[in-house]
């Protein structure tokens, strides 16, 4: 919920991180994926201040910055360049790769670039450019404020820091318009519609970083909950109602990887052995859409405890399955591979998510765990130098929070 401080308006907003849970690589070739939310949250908290300043303070870039407030309205009031001419203006609309462009030789005009980092400009650019274009027409509401951002994330690890960070600018600054033209403060959280908007902006935040992203990463972050991706099916993103709650243990390889060198290893793979590759991607779509439906019913199972070991034990099998097929796509690694085996010794069952090749792999917890396996499973993890966290899946999607 939005509140009043003397006559400034102050909100805040989360939004959580996400992991690849089965249909890594294959998803690239029009096959099934499946991701969820994590507990790990990126947050944002806006209030308006009478300094005639907009200062950015995003901690986990180490990025401070206060910028005139003028330059700023001037700035949002300056042209969008569109694909089309269209009276009504519509994100849909504007010539992406030409407005960033603009935007950053614009920033430039008010921000000395030279001294951030690529990082520090990257995230920048997202904020200004989505300010401008929530705001382009409805300057006059701008108000001076003060942005403070947070993130439990670890960045470039796959765990979706840039969406969850595109999805609270978002969020915020379209709630923020929202409150500066009906005072909606009792608002306690966004609807299915408010998601449906966020997630478009978000989006074109996401183009900035990675250029053409598939779109699942926010999707997950604005909806939270498990989200089945399917390029070429009737409906690209299909969330999941009533989701269950599911520990795992995230494992740090600590193996930087390179995912375009990843996606390009694949796709010679297959351009060698064309038929063999498409049988192990099927079989990974087969994986992804069997371990969404197993989700769907230990969502309905939790709570009636039907069947809820079996079928947990049945999605234990399919991570097994999915890592065996990753490995032969030879997208795994020495120390991925070492996590897996490590975990197994203990009873329990890992695969890499993400690109492989380095990064996070992860193993679910099946319900009532031994406790002391779970404990001689994570000593041994940090003596072979893996970092392990506890993490719970399909939690809440972008939120406001009091």
């Amino acid at each position: 919920m939005a509140c009043i401080e003397g006559n400034s308006i102050k909100i805040k907003v989360s939004a959580p991180g996400k992991l690849i849970l089965f249909g890594e690589h294959s998803v690239v070739y029009g096959r099934t994926a499946l991701a969820a939310s994590i507990n790990r949250r990126t947050s944002l908290e806006l209030c308006e201040n009478v300094e005639n300043r907009i200062t950015i303070t995003m901690n986990k870039i180490d990025l401070n910055l206060s910028l005139n407030f003028s330059d700023i309205v001037q700035l949002v009031k300056e042209n969008v360049p569109l694909m089309e001419n269209n009276s009504d203006f519509s994100i849909k609309l504007i010539d992406h790769d030409s407005f960033t462009r603009l935007t950053l030789e614009r920033i430039s005009r008010v921000v000395d670039v030279s001294n951030l980092t690529d990082q520090q400009k990257s995230s920048l650019l997202v904020f200004v450019f989505l300010l401008h274009l929530i705001f382009h027409n409805n300057s006059d509401l701008l108000q001076p404020f003060n942005i403070v951002i947070n993130s439990d994330l670890s960045l470039g690890a796959g765990t979706g820091s840039s969406a969850s960070y595109c999805v609270c600018v978002s969020a915020a600054l379209l709630h923020y318009r929202t409150l500066r033209t009906s005072c909606e403060f009792d608002k306690t959280n966004f609807t299915h519609e408010d998601y449906k908007i966020i997630n478009e902006y978000a989006y074109a935040g996401e183009r900035i970083l990675h250029g053409k992203p598939s779109g699942l990463d926010n999707t997950i972050c604005v909806n939270g909950s498990f989200v089945e991706m399917n390029r070429i099916g009737p409906k690209e993103f299909n969330v999941i109602e009533n989701p269950p709650l599911i520990n795992l243990i995230l494992i740090n390889s600590g193996v930087p990887r390179n995912t375009s060198q990843l996606v390009q290893k694949v796709a010679a793979l297959k351009n060698r052995n064309p038929s063999a590759v498409d049988n192990i991607l099927n079989a990974m779509d087969d994986v992804s859409k069997t371990a969404s439906d197993l989700l769907k019913k230990i969502g309905a199972s939790q709570k009636s405890c039907t069947s809820f070991e079996e079928d947990f034990q049945r999605l234990e099998e399919l991570i097994v399955m999915n890592q065996g097929l990753l490995y032969s796509l030879g997208v795994s690694h020495r120390c991925l591979d070492d996590i897996c085996m490590i975990c197994n010794q203990q009873g329990l069952n890992a695969k890499l998510t993400g690109a492989g090749g380095g990064g996070f792999a992860f193993t679910v917890l099946p319900p009532n765990f031994d406790q002391g396996k779970l404990n001689t499973c994570l000593e041994s993890l940090k003596s072979h130098g893996y970092h392990c966290s506890h993490v719970v899946l399909g939690g809440d999607g972008v939120c406001i929070d009091s």
